[in-house]
């Protein structure tokens, strides 16, 4: 394959990596002279034609996503029997070389490199996609520090049965088994939360130099996903800190619900967890069968309450008796408040109204379509006809607008500003637009879906529009609003615009865009944008919350009130009595007001400053 030139533009310089399935060689693009990596789909698999189409299915799906931490796919297609998949070329090495060459990568390292990892498969997960082989020889480190994710997609198609035979017999799972989730190794499907136990898993190996599970075969090291808890990381290194080492054990929870639910929670633990290396602020959620169980321990704990407020209930009962009967005697007199519903379909709006105003009720009107009812008569009623309603209550009522359906005009050949308001003036609401090239006809409607006819109101319109054909622009590091301007000044519209953590963009900065730069594009055609988010503010509480623990451990429980009136609730079970001090964080600074409950009962309410 050296010095071959695959379909007339990839001149094939030198080997640079193999697997399985695939040969990755490093290229020459005759066309832009850029280094490229070509990807080679092996001779014997172009034979099997449901693999070739997954292949192309999944280049393409790889093709769709543009994040500066993925190997972003620039091209895919065939040259005689040869399927290929073109990617921009990294200069460096393979995580997996780097973590041999140095053993262990220390903390300040490898920490921002994981959250760079996790913002790539925060994206991916965006787009629907799940990587299913994250591991250390699929993230390239290239020279100058940065982080590439490759290998979307391929991996997750190649094997046809994920059952634990196969995890034993396959050469191909031989390399990943040692980053599977339990749920792949038993054969289970996978999700977003399998890549972040994947995450989890690789972490561990750049802190510790280790892998949490090693075994003679595939088969046994898959076993120990499913059936053995990881070793602490502080067992192997004790100069990892306690708060890194908790955000790593919950990545690798057997138990998927107890897992990150997303990319965006790890990394914001990660972050956490360089700032306060105590740890203490890792939480799982809670399962049925634990909130059952915790429930089922308090109700334990108030049975003995309970027999203490028998007697003081039984003079409560009198109290209540008098209550009830005065209670009664207030419900006859509120009867004077309140007014029975009239009935009112069927009749016209000047009439309802009217009937209303007799039974001393307010009335607010909501418009609708129906094609058997005249129009201006009452539908139904917000309250059923008979029910009691507080006088000067307000009722609304359905009133109808007209019919249901309306004509279509004919629109072919009028400009797009001139049929959207044809359609508009004859009641259709919903108009979509297709633009196709036609510079000659630019702007003009060439076809209408459906055809003139009688349809529902709600029905959409599709209109095909010619338009010229326009250059996207660069928009990578502009800010959000230079990024739309440039965009609308090009004759494109803006898409959706989502935001994504970055550990090097500038907050609100353009880190990807859904069509390339300097491509060519159709007048009108949408460009969705992807901004670095903005870091929300944290603030901590000072001094600590100090709460006294009975001899034997107990469950203490803090509800917080923020300054704006939202509340929060945080549950701990202290094993041991004694005093113990307690952190709590919040999103909002100043004085918050902090109710302290052990075993359930309220202890104490104190108000503390969160800076």
């Amino acid at each position: 394959m050296i010095d071959k030139i695959v379909s007339g533009r990839y001149l094939i310089r030198s080997q640079i990596g193999s697997g399985g399935m695939a040969v990755v060689y490093k290229a020459t693009d005759m066309k832009t002279g850029d280094i490229v990596a070509l990807k080679v789909l092996r001779q014997e698999y172009n034979s099997d034609a449901e693999f070739v189409q997954r292949f192309v299915r999944e280049a393409e799906a790889a093709s769709k996503m543009f994040h500066e931490n993925i190997v972003n796919t620039l091209d895919y297609g065939e040259d005689g029997d040869q399927r290929y998949i073109v990617m921009e070329y990294v200069e460096g090495q393979t995580l997996k070389e780097m973590i041999r060459s140095m053993g262990r990568i220390p903390a300040g390292t490898a920490v921002p490199m994981a959250i760079r990892i996790l913002a790539a498969v925060d994206h991916a997960h965006k787009n629907n996609i799940v990587h299913r082989d994250i591991k250390p020889q699929n993230i390239l480190v290239g020279k100058n520090g940065e982080v590439k994710v490759a290998d979307f997609g391929i991996a997750r198609r190649m094997r046809q049965d994920n059952d634990i035979t196969n995890v034993k017999e396959s050469n191909l799972a031989m390399g990943s088994v040692h980053y599977f989730s339990p749920e792949q190794a038993a054969g289970e499907a996978a999700d977003q939360k399998s890549d972040l136990y994947s995450v989890g898993v690789v972490l561990y190996e750049m802190l510790t130099g280790q892998l949490p599970f090693d075994g003679e075969t595939a088969l046994s090291v898959a076993l120990k996903h499913v059936n053995e808890d990881p070793p602490s990381m502080r067992t192997i290194d004790g100069s990892i800190s306690k708060g890194l080492d908790e955000v790593v054990m919950r990545a690798l929870s057997k138990d998927a619900f107890k897992r990150y639910q997303n990319a965006a929670d790890m990394a914001a633990d990660l972050k956490r967890a360089m700032r306060s290396p105590r740890g203490g602020f890792v939480r799982y959620p809670e399962t049925k069968e634990e909130k059952q169980a915790r429930r089922e321990r308090q109700e334990l704990r108030n049975r003995q309450l309970r027999r203490w407020i028998v007697a003081g209930c039984l003079a409560v009962a009198v109290l209540v008796c008098a209550f009830l009967g005065a209670r009664m005697s207030m419900h006859s007199r509120r009867m004077m408040e309140f007014s029975q519903m009239p009935q009112t379909v069927g009749a016209t709006l000047d009439a309802a109204r009217a009937l209303l105003a007799d039974f001393e009720l307010q009335c607010d009107v909501a418009y609708v379509y129906d094609d058997q009812v005249p129009e201006g008569t009452v539908v139904s009623q917000s309250e059923d006809a008979g029910t009691w309603v507080r006088k000067n209550g307000v009722v609304t009522l359905m009133v109808c607008a007209g019919r249901s359906t309306v004509d279509v005009p004919f629109v072919v050949g009028q400009d797009e500003a001139s049929a959207r308001q044809m359609l508009l003036d004859s009641g259709i609401r919903d108009v979509a637009v297709e633009y196709v090239a036609d510079e000659a006809k630019n702007g003009v409607v060439l076809s209408q879906s459906p055809e003139p006819s009688a349809v529902q109101r709600e029905t959409t319109v599709v209109l095909t529009v010619g338009a010229r054909p326009c250059t996207v622009p660069g928009l990578l590091g502009m800010s959000r609003e230079a990024a739309e301007l440039a965009i609308v000044a090009a004759g494109l519209k803006v898409g959706t615009v989502t935001e994504a953590y970055s550990q090097d963009g500038q907050p609100g900065s353009v880190i990807a865009q859904s069509l390339q730069p300097e491509s060519t594009a159709l007048e009108g055609a949408t460009v969705d944008l992807t901004i670095v988010q903005y870091a929300q503010p944290e603030y901590f509480v000072d001094p600590l919350i100090a709460v006294d623990v009975p001899e034997g451990g107990a469950q203490v429980m803090l509800a917080m009130q923020t300054p704006s009136g939202n509340t929060s609730e945080m549950t701990v079970d202290v094993a041991e009595g004694g005093r113990h001090e307690l952190s709590l964080t919040s999103s909002e600074s100043g004085t918050h007001i902090i109710d302290i409950y052990v075993n359930g009962v309220w202890m104490e309410q104190i108000s503390r400053e969160f800076r």
